[in-house]
């Protein structure tokens, strides 16, 4: 904008760095003859208006004054314009007052955890004489397949009039395989081996909405894939409670 002279546009620059302690301030006034009496009053306004925004602008034209900006935060959004209102200078008429209202940033939701519940009596028995069963025979299936052996059928054949005893037990099946092999086939052996498992007992009566597979690969081995024996106990089928 225009300074009627020197000393009125240092007075501004002055005024400015008061109020922006923190900001860098070009002052751009150019000087020129003609300003309204009171100028650096006026200027002065402005700043001061400004000093409440975020960010902004402010016009005189002909004595109106506008403005135009974001306030530091939403709590003063009605107070800028208020203030801008009531303290306008004598002779200044109001312009326009367009104001932006800053967006509150929501707060993420709190999410509650819920404590996972303790499994019921009946569920505790349920998985113990599964266990019990398991320890003293393990599941075995075809080499390299998701066939199950028939010297293993027995067993699951007892596994499954276990959970027919406990209808309130809902359980997942889980596949696991040794380190020999590539991590894909591993995945989708474990993941075939204990749907197979599964279909055994959906055949044997057990409702379909008690059961559900998944496989592991070698992700959760039991022990060490060091010697031949340690490899068979980690090709194993589990069952484990749902919660």
């Amino acid at each position: 904008g225009y300074a009627p002279s020197m000393d009125a546009s240092s007075a501004i620059e002055l005024r400015a760095k008061e109020l922006f302690p923190n900001k860098t301030i070009n002052n751009a006034l150019v000087l020129a003859s003609g300003a309204a009496q009171n100028f650096t009053d006026y200027v002065n306004f402005g700043l001061k208006q400004l000093s409440m925004l975020e960010n902004g602008a402010f016009l005189f034209k002909d004595l109106d004054f506008s403005l135009k900006g974001t306030p530091l935060d939403a709590a003063s959004y009605d107070t800028v314009s208020k203030v801008t209102k009531e303290t306008l200078p004598n002779g200044v008429k109001l312009g326009t007052i367009e104001l932006t209202k800053p967006v509150v940033p929501v707060p993420p939701a709190t999410i509650a955890v819920q404590p996972v519940p303790e499994p019921t009596r009946e569920a505790k028995k349920c998985l113990e004489s599964i266990s019990g069963l398991l320890a003293a025979g393990q599941i075995n299936f075809e080499s390299a397949q998701a066939v199950i052996s028939t010297s293993s059928k027995p067993l699951l054949d007892k596994i499954a009039a276990v959970l027919v005893s406990c209808p309130e037990v809902n359980m997942v099946i889980t596949g696991h395989t040794d380190t020999d092999g590539d991590d894909n086939t591993n995945q989708a052996l474990s993941s075939d081996r204990a749907n197979a498992v599964k279909d055994f007992m959906l055949n044997a009566g057990i409702a379909p909405t008690r059961l559900s597979a998944v496989g592991y690969g070698k992700t959760q081995p039991l022990v060490a894939n060091d010697t031949s024996e340690n490899k068979a106990k980690n090709r194993r089928i589990e069952f484990r409670l749902v919660r």
